[in-house]
Formats: structure tokens, C-alpha cells, sequence
């Protein structure tokens, strides 16, 4: 199958930002399958041609027939270093939740340490005394 006979056979495509397509060779082996590559604008358009062409029997000019098989793959434009972001920025995230919530501890901590004082309790004795 060549770019031409896929290209009518998929036409409309959805508004892409790469192509690549993968012709078989002539030396490959006897089985061999050519490959397209798609990189859409729209996350909704990847549904849709999922959809559309998952299991779709492809017809070359010879007449051979061969299913279409749709795969989701990460996109290697999507630079590794945003997800180091997200997880150090989640970190960062939990470590100020945490400093919060220490920092609530230590206040509650102090209001009960104060109210279960030496000084209280005596003022407590000498009114209970002095009745």
C-alpha cells in the first residue's frame, strides 16, 4: 500500500501536527505491513480516528486486504522534564500542607499545655479554698 491509497482511504484526516508514513521495503519478508504515524492538534480527533479506524479493512491497488490497527502512544515532542515538574511541584505542595499542619499542632499544643499549667491549677486550689 502506498501514502496515496491510505491517504484516500483516510480522507477527511483531522488537522495534524506530524505524518510519517512507513512503506514495506522490498527486502522485508513476506509478511510485512506498511505503518502510519500520526501526531493530531485536537485530543478529541484521537478518539475519533481510533474509533473510526480501529479494526477498518484497508484495500490496496492489488486488492490485498489488511486490517487497520490503532495504537495510542506517548508523544515523544512532550518533554520528560514537565513530569519532573508536576512531581516536584506536588512535593512541594504536600511539604506546605505539612508545615501547615505542624505549625496548627504546635498552636493547639500550646493552648492545652497552658490551660493544664502549674499556675492554673494552683489558682484553681485557692478558689476552691477560699470557699
Amino acid at each position: 500500500m502506498t501514502w496515496k491509497e491510505l491517504q484516500m482511504q483516510l480522507d477527511p484526516l483531522p488537522e495534524t501536527e506530524f505524518i510519517q508514513f512507513v512503506a514495506v521495503s522490498v527486502d522485508a519478508p513476506k509478511i510485512a505491513f506498511p505503518r502510519a504515524y500520526f501526531v493530531f492538534k485536537n485530543d478529541e480527533d484521537i478518539i475519533t480516528f481510533r474509533d473510526r479506524f480501529n479494526g477498518y479493512v484497508f484495500i490496496d491497488s492489488q486488492g490485498s486486504e489488511s486490517m487497520g490497527l490503532v495504537e495510542l502512544a506517548p508523544n515523544p515532542k512532550e518533554k520528560r522534564r514537565t513530569r519532573e515538574e508536576e512531581r516536584r511541584a506536588r512535593l512541594q505542595r504536600l511539604y506546605d500542607k505539612e508545615q501547615r499542619e505542624k505549625a496548627e499542632r504546635n498552636e493547639t499544643k500550646k493552648i492545652t499545655e497552658f490551660r493544664n499549667s502549674k499556675f492554673e491549677r494552683s489558682a484553681l486550689k485557692e478558689k476552691s479554698n477560699d470557699r
